[in-house]
């Protein structure tokens, strides 16, 4: 027997046990039954005694409204709740045969993309991607981008579930790549290796008119040399300029501070800065006023406890030199650090929300100031004559249509003509200019 046909031959039992007032609905292919709660149920009935009925007295004489007006109250509410408890089990989410329930309900769907970065300190051997995996089920993410991989050459791997790739130079240390779940396999451009500093992911997201190009980075300490720093700043900054039509999303490791919001850095820094700046911070801070980009880190408010990104070695020092920048920051949501990763890394997960839906440009109002009276001054009357006569003459409809569009055209702005006011002095001057033109005139003539 089908469950259709169960269902069919259950539902009109339903129907009889919920006229009763009982609470009816099929679960599989049994008919289940439920009483409705009595709330009067589980009083003990006692003798009244005169202590308790002064009790009881007191009480009434203090609540305003009367013991019937309450009966009622609680009688309506317990038939509303009856009433909600039927149709929620009577109603299902979509459509379905009649009389069924749905069995899969759909799942909500997410209304962000979920961008993250991490400095994993190495993904070199097979266990250590494992561990990864493992730590990553529970954390929701659509793009991760990884510093210090540590895997040698440029490749693309494809897994079960998402696709991984790295670019790495010198074997043991550095390199850049990125964990792309599956679902965001047909969105791809292209993926580009730079450098084991830095590579590139150019993704056509959906309801975005541009592609986005995320740009991951592993920036050199503050102990390395200043002409390595220099260069490494100055590529970055090539590439943001080659991309700058794109949506842009610049993350990784940067190790530096920026700290606090100074003056003049307003449209670049948010009010939410955490630390002192150091010498890579000020050269951070230089990239970002030359490609006019924005800290996402600084825009939202957190707990200054929870934002740090690095912590050194002795467990001492605490600071934030994980970043993520863009420059569209009116498209994020948030942007946050993942606390509880169970990863062999002594950095923590920055995340960012993406809106699936952009936010469109807020459209300026127009507000006509003119009157009616003041338009109809502007057209020519000779105009509406000229319409009129070609309305009513015979020609072809084309050959109206055609000659309608010759006399409205010069209803536009560029023909339109304004009148020009002189003062009184001037119209003087006019006149005695002509006069004193006339008079050489005719001396000429003698």
């Amino acid at each position: 027997m089908s469950i259709c046909f169960v269902w069919k031959q259950l539902q009109p039992l339903v129907d009889e046990e919920r006229k009763k007032g009982n609470i009816a609905c099929i679960k599989y292919d049994k008919l289940v039954v439920k009483k409705p709660k009595d709330k009067n149920r589980g009083k003990r009935t006692r003798e009244s005694s005169d202590s308790l009925n002064q009790e009881a007295q007191k009480k009434a004489s203090k609540s305003k409204t009367p013991q019937s007006y309450t009966k009622k109250q609680t009688e309506k509410s317990t038939t509303n709740k009856l009433k909600q408890n039927q149709q929620k089990i009577c109603l299902p989410q979509r459509l379905v045969p009649a009389g069924a329930l749905d069995q899969n309900p759909p799942a909500k769907r997410s209304e962000t993309f979920n961008i993250a970065t991490l400095n994993t300190r190495t993904l070199r051997t097979q266990e250590s991607l494992l561990e990864l995996d493992k730590a990553l089920e529970n954390v929701k993410y659509d793009i991760l981008s990884i510093s210090e991989i540590r895997r040698v050459g440029e490749k693309i791997t494809e897994l079960n579930e998402y696709i991984l790739y790295h670019k790495g130079e010198t074997p043991g240390q550095r390199g850049v790549g990125f964990l792309i779940k599956m679902a965001m396999k047909n969105y791809i451009q292209e993926l580009i290796g730079v450098s084991d500093r830095i590579v590139i992911l150019n993704i056509n997201l959906p309801r975005y008119k541009k592609p986005w190009t995320i740009i991951q980075t592993y920036a050199p300490t503050e102990q390395a040399p200043e002409s390595e720093s220099d260069a490494f700043y100055c590529t970055l900054s090539d590439i943001i300029k080659q991309y700058h039509n794109n949506f842009i999303i610049v993350m990784g490791d940067f190790n530096a501070q920026v700290g606090c919001r100074e003056p003049g850095e307003e449209l670049i820094l948010g009010k939410y800065g955490y630390g002192k700046r150091s010498a890579n911070g000020h050269r951070l801070i230089e990239l970002l006023l030359q490609n006019n980009l924005t800290l996402l880190n600084t825009v939202f408010k957190k707990d200054l406890k929870t934002k740090w990104t690095w912590l050194s070695p002795d467990g001492k020092y605490k600071n934030e030199i994980d970043f993520v920048i863009t420059n569209k920051p009116k498209f994020f949501n948030d942007t946050h650090i993942i606390k509880n990763l169970n990863f062999n890394t002594n950095h923590r997960m920055v995340r960012c929300r993406l809106k699936k839906y952009p936010t469109k440009r807020s459209r300026d109002k127009i507000k006509n100031k003119m009157t009616v009276e003041q338009h109809r001054e502007k057209i020519d009357l000779s105009l509406i004559d000229n319409l009129k006569e070609i309305l009513n003459s015979n020609r072809s409809a084309i050959e109206k249509y055609d000659l309608m569009i010759k006399q409205l055209s010069r209803l536009r702005k560029g023909n339109i003509t304004k009148e020009v006011k002189f003062s009184e002095k001037t119209m003087e001057l006019l006149k005695e200019r002509n006069a004193l033109i006339k008079d050489k005139s005719k001396t000429q003539e003698n």
